[in-house]
């Protein structure tokens, strides 16, 4: 419970940033709850993130201008799209780039800015998990979460000073998008038993079907046995062996000659 509170004030905080610091970082409220409701971050989220902390695009700019800025710099893959889950290892690198004086580590400065020593120096710092790894793939809420992080770490007073919480409607959006969150889970848990609940209704009828089918009486037919033969008729029937035909003697038989 208390690790959820402090997670919420980080939100919080950083979506009081957002509102609080227009001229710096304002993009729209729509955008945040978007990447905050996403599964996984993409590149064109993360990408915008730090393209308009550091001014070089709008906050009307798209996903996809976001990346192709990103490409012009060098700070991403040529061979990336704006939908494409994003690593661990491409947010750190992204997020820092918005602040350059940020040391980030002796590899990190050795390898002129490697991604993969970008998330090692957060991790090391407490601003990452420390079993996760770099190319691990985060939800909106984390990669919020890291950003929120980093601007505490390494933005300049003006910056943390816009991070405090006084402004009411800055607070009613943080609840409003943690109420939403919440009833989106809940729906999805729903779903879920429902989902659970027919599939073991089907698997149950299926298994009264097949033991009905067990129980039913196998019916042998029997083979028909053929006809008894009609006893002959008396006229057909042979003359008794005690009988015997009569010769017709009415022709004589011729005389001799004399």
């Amino acid at each position: 419970m208390c690790c959820k509170i402090k997670f919420m004030k980080r939100i919080c905080l950083f979506i009081a940033s957002l509102f609080l610091s227009a001229a710096v970082y304002s993009q729209s409220a729509d955008v945040v709850t978007e990447i905050l409701q996403s599964e996984k971050a993409t590149y064109g989220q993360i990408a915008y993130l730090s393209g308009v902390r550091q001014k070089l695009i709008n906050d009307d700019a798209s996903y996809e201008d976001a990346v192709n800025i990103m490409k012009s710099k060098g700070a991403v893959k040529k061979t990336v799209n704006a939908d494409d889950v994003i690593p661990y290892a491409d947010i750190s690198y992204l997020y820092l780039q918005i602040w350059p004086k940020a040391r980030g580590g002796f590899m990190y400065r050795l390898t002129n800015g490697a991604p993969r020593y970008a998330f090692i120096f957060l991790r090391e710092e407490g601003y990452i998990d420390q079993h996760a790894a770099p190319t691990d793939s985060v939800s909106g809420q984390v990669a919020l979460n890291l950003l929120s992080e980093c601007m505490n770490a390494f933005g300049g007073y003006d910056e943390c000073m816009d991070m405090q919480l006084t402004d009411e409607m800055s607070k009613k959006k943080a609840r409003q998008i943690a109420k939403e969150q919440k009833a989106a889970e809940k729906r999805a848990l729903k779903e879920q038993k429902e989902a659970e609940k027919r599939a073991e209704q089907e698997q149950k009828s299926l298994e009264k079907a097949k033991e009905k089918e067990n129980k039913k009486p196998v019916i042998i037919e029997k083979e028909s046995e053929p006809e008894p033969e009609q006893e002959a008729s008396e006229e057909q029937k042979p003359a008794d062996s005690g009988q015997f035909l009569h010769r017709d003697n009415s022709k004589k038989e011729p005389q001799e000659n004399e």
